[in-house]
């Protein structure tokens, strides 16, 4: 999935709201399966997950910049499931 980019203004008489925020997330999994001779089976799957989030919002008060907030987030995750059965 490509890059989600919000831009939001808000903007009440001598006060405004800008926002920016942009996510860029990646995924990938794999999986495996075996059945043995026995008809035991085994499965494996690996997973991973990668999350960048920038975003800065900025605060106007009579047109003059009040306030600026700036966050920068990257967020991993990884995972792996085994499993084995016997019938």
């Amino acid at each position: 999935m490509g890059p989600q980019i919000t831009l939001s203004t808000l903007s009440t008489g001598s006060i405004s709201l800008n926002a920016f925020e942009k996510n860029i997330q990646f995924f990938a999994g794999a999986g495996y399966n075996k059945i043995w001779s026995n008809n035991s089976l085994t499965r494996l799957f690996l997973k991973y997950s990668h999350l960048d989030n920038s975003s800065e919002k900025v605060l106007s008060l009579n047109r003059n910049n009040y306030y600026t907030i700036k966050t920068d987030n990257l967020v991993s995750e990884a995972g792996a499931s085994y499993e084995k059965r016997f019938y």
